[in-house]
């Protein structure tokens, strides 16, 4: 699950779609997904909008996956033409790909 934080760098607030991740060591590690600029409210809303997409992609990915005889470039086409506005080909293929190569 991704997440949206802000953080401060010369007294200026930014906004980043961030995922938390933990390490064998049991630390936890803070992968930047997108930036999205300062925090203002168009930009939040679109850091927000992102980040529901962005996990409504791997949670109906990791679905998909499951079903019987299901290719990843089946899903694919379909989640660019419904997602890809809001994430973009590259991170919705690389969502995609991650989720088919659990294997």
């Amino acid at each position: 699950m991704v997440s949206v934080r802000t953080t401060t760098i010369g007294g200026i607030s930014y906004l980043q779609v961030v995922r938390y991740l933990k390490t064998p060591d049991g630390k936890t590690k803070i992968d930047v997904v997108k930036s999205f600029g300062r925090d203002t409210l168009e930009n939040r809303l679109k850091a927000e909008q992102f980040a529901a997409s962005y996990d409504k992609l791997e949670e109906f990915a990791s679905q998909f996956k499951q079903q019987q005889g299901r290719e990843s470039n089946e899903l694919l086409s379909v989640a660019l033409a419904i997602f890809g506005v809001v994430l973009g080909a590259a991170i919705v293929s690389a969502i995609i790909a991650n989720i088919f190569s659990d294997d």
